[in-house]
């Protein structure tokens, strides 16, 4: 019998906790900063609704981040003028 999810990152995660480090590890590779000290997000609803990969979830996660990284630069430089 075929199996439906072929996706290896949600399958072999065993639980909330796991999944959630493996979240934590993809974005602190990235940024050097762990989902604590991010904004918040419903990780057990999306635990438990199984629909994203910790590594699918990382990916937005990280362009959150990345977008409020911008809006703040962009703000700051419409706010003293200054040009990239």
């Amino acid at each position: 019998m075929n199996n439906i999810n072929n996706n290896k990152d949600i399958v072999n995660i065993p639980n909330f906790e796991n999944w959630k480090k493996q979240i934590n590890d993809y974005v602190y590779e990235e940024i050097k900063i762990k989902l604590d000290d991010l904004p918040d997000q419903n990780y057990r609803i999306l635990y438990e609704k199984n629909i994203l990969s910790p590594k699918n979830l990382s990916f937005i996660i990280l362009g959150n981040y990345y977008n409020q990284f911008i809006e703040e630069l962009e703000h700051y430089l419409n706010k003293s003028d200054n040009k990239i």
